[in-house]
């Protein structure tokens, strides 16, 4: 049985206007269902009401109304973390992206938007800064993750700068502001992530006053220990400077009767983890 005009305009009231007067201006003429969603589809401003949605050879990859049911489903995945008003027209423009690759609102909540919300929202405010700070992120949380989000901004956000701005914030934290390019290697290096880069920084917080004093005390060639050369020993087990921590170490058993040192080595990188002198 044939729809009204006043019917298909409440049965479609999902899609734009402009698209329901396609569908109607080739209904009337035809009749048929079929050849109205057929004009639809071949209408030059399709892409514009259902973006990502046609394959090459010009095949829609969802009926209109799944389309439909799965971006509302996007939005509802974004409002679950607070993205709202501005933030989410600006998630809504990059749905085509997610549509051409098949990404469903389950792998969209569970493999993307809640680990980058735990991510972010779990940071300390140190990295939050080196986020805002880099790369021109906002501070708020529901900003950050919005802007991370976006895929306009690559997949870089979303892995590689993420980290390096976390592994310089756990740094900052610990007081340390190090080289970018050593934060880079870090990420590099594969053994340095968020976690790891917190119980380096800490373990380093810990140890370098007492390095520094030892490479004072006994007329090191390099009378300080910093920071960069205590993650070239940890972290990368370069031989020179592994070599002056033993040295100091081994000189300053020497002089003090009772004294004591260690180095123990992590489990997770090989590296310093330990270091006593009583």
């Amino acid at each position: 049985m044939a729809m009204t005009p006043e019917e298909v305009k409440i049965a479609f009231s999902w899609l734009p206007p402009e698209a329901i007067q396609a569908y109607l201006d080739a209904y009337v003429d035809s009749g048929d269902d079929t050849v109205a969603w057929a004009q639809v589809r071949t209408d030059s401003r399709y892409a514009q009401w259902f973006p990502g949605n046609l394959t090459e050879d010009g095949r829609p990859r969802y009926a209109e109304d799944v389309y439909a049911a799965v971006t509302a489903s996007y939005d509802d995945v974004f409002r679950s973390v607070g993205i709202t008003g501005v933030a989410l027209e600006e998630m809504q423009a990059q749905y085509g992206v997610l549509i051409e690759g098949d990404v469903s609102p389950s792998e969209l909540e569970t493999n993307r938007v809640a680990p980058m919300y735990d991510r972010i929202v779990n940071s300390s405010d140190y990295i939050k800064s080196v986020y805002a700070e880099n790369y021109g992120l906002e501070m708020t949380d529901m900003a950050l993750i919005a802007s991370a989000m976006n895929p306009a901004l690559g997949e870089k956000i979303l892995t590689k700068q993420i980290s390096l701005a976390e592994i310089e914030g756990e740094a900052l934290e610990s007081g340390y502001a190090i080289d970018p390019n050593l934060v880079n290697r870090l990420f590099e290096s594969g053994k340095v992530g968020r976690e790891e880069a917190d119980e380096l920084f800490q373990t380093a917080e810990n140890l370098l006053p007492t390095l520094n004093v030892l490479a004072a005390r006994h007329a090191d060639p390099d009378d300080t220990f910093d920071i960069g050369e205590f993650v070239q020993a940890d972290i990368f087990q370069d031989p020179t400077q592994r070599r002056r921590m033993n040295r100091l170490i081994a000189q300053e058993k020497s002089t003090f009767t009772g004294s004591t040192a260690d180095i123990r080595r992590s489990e997770k990188t090989g590296g310093v983890t330990g270091l006593t002198t009583l």
